[in-house]
């Protein structure tokens, strides 16, 4: 939801051409995001990480939002949990569907 607000509040206020990144200014790695959907999905599965399959020149990436709230003001307003816990059970919903 932050993102499609993001979207709307570029289409309005944001200069034509331009790039805006759409990020909350904070890195979060992969396995907490995973341990997240394990919790909110109510599983344990065993995982196992393949460190063979790691690029040496992978770095935490640094995005500048400052762009995006000079033009719009936006930021996020919604934690990571909340949005996947919604994602979580939007997918749920729909394949009971």
């Amino acid at each position: 939801s932050d993102v499609a607000r993001a979207y709307r509040l570029l289409m309005e206020k944001g200069v034509a051409g331009e790039a805006y990144n759409i990020a909350s200014g904070r890195n979060v790695k992969i396995q907490r995001v995973l341990e997240t959907l394990c919790s909110i999905a109510g599983v344990s599965p065993s995982i196992r990480i393949d460190k063979s399959l790691f690029r040496p020149t992978d770095r935490p990436a640094l995005l500048c939002v400052e762009k995006i709230r000079a033009a719009t003001g936006w930021q996020p307003e919604v934690p990571l949990e909340q949005s996947l816990k919604d994602l979580y059970h939007d997918i749920a919903e729909r394949s009971h569907a």
